[in-house]
């Protein structure tokens, strides 16, 4: 649960759901005794710029994956637990290297505007929705038609069309993925993006 601060730190702040502060896991025997949402997310630290899952976003084998999702039905069928993220992060705390967090935005990146969904309904011209465009080397997701030489700056490189580097890791994500409110304004933001420069200059194209 991340908001922005009132001066627009551009750091990730976490502010614990009170849903999840003080609960005490473990109690089922499942695994060691853990309470609240902090104690789980030390135990289940990884390294890397983004070392926690993020928005449910995931990629794995069939079998794989009804073997995660098995033993996390099980958790929160065990611990009483109704939150998916909250039971994946058990997972992650009990049963080491079960599911591996993609830490560096290689595959994954979810762009944050770190609004909570009570006031993140903003639109484009917010701070925050600045500061999310600004993560990468070129905007994200912006387009430039002038000057001339501006082209260079558009999100997908003009020759290559390659979309640009995070900032924090020099990786390129293979997909985006928004989450809450992110989806009103950086969402909409990329999807008219994308349709202007891949679908629209094609559509008449027989």
């Amino acid at each position: 649960n991340v908001d922005i601060s009132g001066t627009f730190n551009s750091s990730r702040l976490t502010s614990w759901n009170p849903l999840f502060e003080k609960v005490e896991y473990g109690r089922s025997g499942v695994g060691t005794i853990l309470t609240g949402g902090r104690e789980v997310c030390a135990r289940a630290h990884h390294g890397g710029a983004f070392p926690h899952l993020d928005s449910g976003a995931w990629i794995g084998r069939v079998q794989s994956a009804r073997q995660v999702f098995g033993i996390a039905a099980a958790v929160g069928n065990a611990e009483k637990g109704w939150h998916c993220m909250e039971m994946f992060g058990l997972v992650q705390a009990w049963f080491p290297g079960l599911v591996a967090v993609d830490t560096s935005a290689e595959i994954f990146w979810t762009p944050e505007i770190q609004l909570g969904a009570a006031n993140g309904y903003v639109d484009g011209d917010h701070p925050a929705v600045g500061m999310a465009k600004e993560a990468t080397e070129r905007p994200l997701c912006t387009l430039f038609d002038w000057p001339e030489n501006a082209h260079g700056m558009s999100y997908w490189h003009k020759d290559s069309l390659r979309p640009p580097e995070l900032k924090e890791t020099g990786n390129t994500p293979f997909a985006l993925h928004f989450a809450g409110p992110a989806k009103s304004n950086l969402g909409r933001l990329c999807w008219a993006a994308y349709l202007t420069m891949f679908v629209e200059p094609y559509q008449d194209v027989k």
